[in-house]
């Protein structure tokens, strides 16, 4: 699963216009982003688990791409009401995950 989600709660209240709002008046959001299941990878690995060694080691390097952009849902409650024209700004800012690196380190032992 490609998804990540998220909660967001004010830790102290909230003043506005010399009115103060308490953390449970002004409510939590909490949304999820769900990209693409299927994405194109470039990578490079090193390392081969079938040999005889006891121990092996294993590195993969390379790039993940999510070609589309993600959708994105929100939810909340008390004041914090989520507007139609949230999702595009989102949707925006999201941008920035759309290439980014990956490692992977593999070690094992044969008994």
């Amino acid at each position: 699963m490609n998804r990540a989600n998220f909660t967001g709660t004010p830790t102290k209240p909230l003043v506005l216009n010399q009115l103060s709002f308490s953390p449970d008046e002004v409510g939590t959001v909490t949304g999820q982003v769900d990209y693409p299941k299927v994405a194109p990878y470039i990578g490079v690995g090193w390392g081969n688990p079938y040999t005889r060694r006891r121990f092996k080691f294993m590195l993969d390097m390379g790039v993940f791409s999510q070609p589309e952009p993600p959708t994105v849902k929100l939810h909340s409650t008390g004041m914090l009401e989520p507007f139609a024209e949230q999702w595009p700004i989102m949707q925006y800012n999201l941008r920035v995950l759309k290439l980014y690196p990956i490692l992977i380190l593999g070690v094992s032992y044969k008994l």
